[in-house]
């Protein structure tokens, strides 16, 4: 089987999102600590394993033996994932489904001033 960097599952893509979220927020890599809350893991091991298989699939890079060493790779198949991965964490969060999601989305995005060409002139 090949791995490819799109093969990922819905737990190594919260893992990934997390990681792209806090590095922009924080301006650096999150503890393994704060990996396994984010998670709800009780154990650091969890996140651990995770950035193994992340590792390993080519959507981080990391240096031996180094605390917070994370690199992102960014690819084309970040975007999708991205986007998946934050719509099933809004979901989870907020008891809606992605469907209902999504169609709210399409509407306000259709409804928008500049879509109908109401935009000020």
């Amino acid at each position: 089987m090949t791995i490819t960097p799109t093969s990922l599952t819905d737990r190594q893509k919260e893992l990934l999102t997390f990681l792209r979220s806090f590095h922009v927020k924080h301006g650096h890599m999150p503890t393994l600590r704060e990996m396994a809350d984010h998670l709800g893991a009780t154990s650091k091991t969890t996140p651990w394993h995770l950035l193994q298989q992340l590792e390993g699939r080519g959507h981080i890079k990391r240096q031996p033996h180094k605390h917070q060493s994370i690199e992102l790779v960014d690819g084309p198949w970040d975007m999708a994932d991205t986007i998946e991965a934050e719509l099933h964490a809004f979901c989870k969060t907020s008891g809606r489904r992605p469907g209902a999601v999504i169609g709210d989305a399409l509407l306000l995005y259709l409804r928008h001033p500049s879509r109908r060409g109401d935009e000020a002139q």
